[in-house]
């Protein structure tokens, strides 16, 4: 299983980190990631990448990363394959390669988003749709309870969807992973 690995052209040091605590990955393909310490904030506000006043509330290593997984989820988009994306402080299960190959079997063909895990010394709180109730999700670190799918609330439908709407109009829509960055773009 292919992995994105977003890392710093400067991190040498983390990467052979990640690569010692990961062994049993056995094909990655590192993304140089976008230095946050070299973004100009209102460019990244006048491309409509951030609102103003949000890009600031991020520290550089948190912009940096936001920008690097956006741009693997534009690639995801460009070439139409789901991808899967960490990060170089990431630490897989040991079976996650078995594991993820079988979840991504059994999916439904309609499957629009794998969360594969999160920080485990916290609670992750996740309000999917307006019409669901905010999920709050825990696990227990020695089994990596790793995916939450999402698909439409029926079949065949995306669970993510943005619409921009202009004197009742729909001017934008997509759905799916173009419909996560729609969502975050500023129109």
């Amino acid at each position: 299983m292919l992995i994105h690995l977003i890392n710093l052209d400067r991190s040498t040091e983390r990467l052979s980190e990640f690569k010692a605590a990961n062994p049993q990955l056995d094909y990655l393909r590192r993304f140089p990631a976008i230095d946050g310490y070299r973004q100009e904030i209102p460019a990244l506000v006048a491309d409509g990448i951030f609102e103003a006043g949000v890009a600031e509330a991020y520290t550089p290593g948190a912009l940096g990363a936001a920008l690097s997984h956006l741009a693997l989820w534009e690639q995801a988009i460009a070439i139409g394959q789901a991808m899967t994306i960490c990060e170089d402080d990431a630490v897989f299960n040991r079976r996650f390669t078995p594991i993820a190959k079988r979840v991504l079997e059994e999916l439904p063909p309609d499957w629009d988003f794998i969360l594969w895990g999160w920080n485990f010394d916290s609670l992750l709180c996740v309000h999917p749709m307006g019409s669901v109730s905010p999920v709050v999700m825990l696990s227990d670190p020695n089994d990596y309870a790793m995916v939450v799918v999402s698909t439409g609330t029926e079949p065949g439908t995306p669970m993510f969807h943005c619409a921009l709407v202009v004197d009742g109009k729909v001017v934008v829509s997509n759905d799916g992973a173009k419909g996560v960055i729609c969502s975050q773009r500023t129109w």
